[in-house]
């Protein structure tokens, strides 16, 4: 980023300042260096008389605090590769992607992002080279390596623990390392030596760790893919499951109300990672339509793969729902690089919010103001209150009527300095 005017003042058809419920007609925002200098309505906000000032106008579009993503894996593009055959790439092969993949998500307007798993001293590195502004890309929110089980989901990261002391000690070398919080796979997951639809750790396991960490002022987040793991969690006192799907060890869709209750009641927030599904389902449906009805994907495979995303997709769908009903707090968080969603697309995530049952500025605020809360940063984002960092986002169009606006970004403002702006008027 270039050296900037020390004031800019940026205006547009509709704000959304990530705490009200609806947009608010011609609002700006007026930055004084790092930081939001004042936030209203445009005809009533200016620099101090005789002080230069930067304006950028778009009177078609909609202002908003900076996205962020609660979920990302920087070390992955998204495309396919099995997160086996990713771990095995060096660190430094690693760290180049992840240079890459943080500036094609911070372009998109996610200017705060929580790195939920990266190899090794990768995602460190990555946070170092961003402070020094000789890489671009969010803010980032680091759980280092996930604290797993020997041989555990993402094991190769280099977090493996075992037993009540030994997650101890992993949560306490995390902490040194610079951790800002712990991830914990409490189940397996798509990693080859894991039991995917099994608990990971014992309870006394994740107790010892959730106390650990806690004490050390370090939120815990765990990966969760059963609902016995999401009671254990409430039972540790975990501050967010992750993909927090209703499955049985079987794999079949069991809702359980009464858990879900218990997680409002406490307070525990869902990190749902909604689109990671719907991106294969996407992807699937256009293989079938350019291929049509031939044997290859009629009788193969994929169209067996289809049915059961398609299926799965709608019963997830069903669960969010529910949760909104019964006051669940969910947060957006793409899960972005593995699978078949690649970085840059975080507009996807809030448009499931939406087909679950949020309005648009509902989804929008989930992304700001209770991501931010989430992840301990709302002091400093997540919200367009005067003090806090500048990190906006101007997308064209009423986002606050649809949300597929987000996918049409104008301009992107981090900590105050232009990372990109088309031209506006």
């Amino acid at each position: 980023m270039t050296a900037q005017s020390a004031y800019k003042l940026i205006k547009a058809r509709y704000m959304i300042d990530g705490r009200a419920d609806r947009p608010m007609d011609h609002g700006a925002v007026l930055i004084e260096g790092s930081r939001i200098a004042a936030v209203g309505r445009a005809q009533d906000l200016a620099a101090p008389e005789g002080a230069p000032v930067e304006v950028f106008d778009y009177p078609t579009g909609t202002l908003m605090p900076g996205l962020i993503d609660v979920h990302c894996h920087f070390n992955y593009l998204g495309d396919g590769t099995h997160t086996d055959d990713v771990m095995a790439m060096s660190d430094d092969v690693l760290l180049m992607r992840s240079l890459m993949t943080a500036r094609i998500h911070l372009e998109a307007g996610v200017t705060t992002a929580r790195e939920t798993g990266a190899k090794h001293d990768t995602s460190f590195a990555l946070r170092e080279g961003i402070k020094l502004a000789v890489a671009q890309g969010p803010r980032l929110v680091l759980c280092g390596n996930p604290v797993t089980i020997s041989g555990g989901h993402m094991w190769q990261m280099g977090g493996e623990a075992d037993g009540p002391t030994g997650v101890r000690a992993a949560v306490r070398n995390m902490k040194k390392r610079g951790a800002d919080w712990i991830k914990v796979p409490v189940t397996g997951g798509s990693t080859r030596s894991s039991v995917p639809y099994r608990p990971s750790f014992t309870q006394e396991e994740l107790d010892a760790l959730t106390d650990e960490a806690h004490k050390l002022g370090l939120r815990v987040g765990a990966h969760s893919r059963l609902t016995e793991t999401i009671v254990m969690c409430l039972d540790a006192g975990v501050d967010m499951v992750i993909h927090g799907g209703f499955q049985e060890r079987d794999q079949s869709w069991v809702f359980r109300p009464e858990v879900a209750e218990r997680a409002a009641r406490h307070g525990m927030s869902i990190n749902t990672t909604l689109h990671i599904g719907r991106a294969r389902v996407l992807m699937l449906q256009e293989m079938a339509e350019r291929t049509g009805e031939s044997p290859s994907f009629t009788y193969g495979e994929e169209r067996f793969e289809l049915e059961k995303e398609e299926r799965d997709f709608d019963t997830r769908m069903g669960q969010v729902r529910r949760l909104i009903d019964i006051g669940v707090k969910l947060i957006p968080g793409t899960d972005s690089g593995f699978g078949w969603f690649p970085f840059g697309g975080f507009a996807y995530e809030l448009e499931c919010l939406t087909l679950g049952g949020m309005n648009p500025v509902q989804a929008i605020n989930a992304a700001t103001r209770d991501a931010s809360e989430a992840i301990d940063v709302s002091d400093l984002v997540g919200t367009l209150e005067r003090g806090k960092e500048a990190d906006l986002l101007v997308v064209e169009g009423n986002a606050g009527a649809d949300i597929k606006a987000l996918h049409n970004v104008r301009a992107v403002f981090q900590a105050g300095q232009v990372v990109r702006a088309e031209a506006s008027g």
